[in-house]
């Protein structure tokens, strides 16, 4: 369903249109991220974490992380976290960067695989002084894809399919217009 969501939503914007500018991006000045062995460590160190994949699986650097066009993601599993923040002024095609992650991750997605699902979601409705970034994302998520409200058994309790799926990790949220939100919302707490 989602893949269908996003397909349709191509179609309107004119998405497959090669005549529109392609994108390419570079690293973020060094300034605005944290550095790149505390990423490394952040992904790697911890109870439950995962061992670190191959060498060379992740980029050994921010500079690693240049691309164009369809490399988004390669690029984003070169990342040691998977986390990306993707920075623009208005109109540098944020929106159809993302719009173009989603649907190519869902391409390269195998069917019943159990493997994560990217959805993207517009952020201009969450209010991160109400909301955590997880209650905020089932009640959205609940409105595009109603069947994810039922609830389902979930040890001693009950909780709806998607805080489930969002529990798990099964869902890879594309967060979209973090620079339309209102000024002022302060979202370091609700992405903890």
């Amino acid at each position: 369903s989602v893949k269908t969501q996003w397909s349709d939503e191509a179609i309107v914007r004119q998405f497959n249109d090669y005549s529109q500018l392609m994108v390419t991006w570079t690293a973020a000045d060094r300034a605005l991220s944290v550095g790149w062995e505390d990423l490394v460590r952040l992904a790697s160190d911890g109870p439950g974490r995962p061992s670190p994949p191959p060498d060379g699986t992740w980029a050994s650097d921010s500079d690693g992380l240049a691309g164009f066009d369809r490399e988004l993601p390669a690029v984003l599993r070169r990342v040691p976290t998977g986390w990306l923040v993707v920075l623009g002024r208005p109109g540098a095609g944020k929106t159809m960067l993302m719009l173009r992650l989603v649907l190519d991750l869902l391409a390269h997605r195998e069917q019943g695989s159990g493997q994560p699902v990217p959805v993207l979601v517009p952020v201009t409705t969450w209010d991160p002084e109400k909301d955590s970034l997880y209650s905020w994302l089932e009640d959205r998520l609940t409105i595009d894809h109603p069947g994810l409200a039922e609830y389902v058994p979930a040890g001693h309790a009950a909780q709806s399919r998607i805080a489930a799926l969002l529990f798990h990790g099964k869902i890879i949220p594309v967060l979209d217009g973090l620079d339309e939100m209102a000024h002022g919302a302060s979202m370091r707490d609700s992405l903890v």
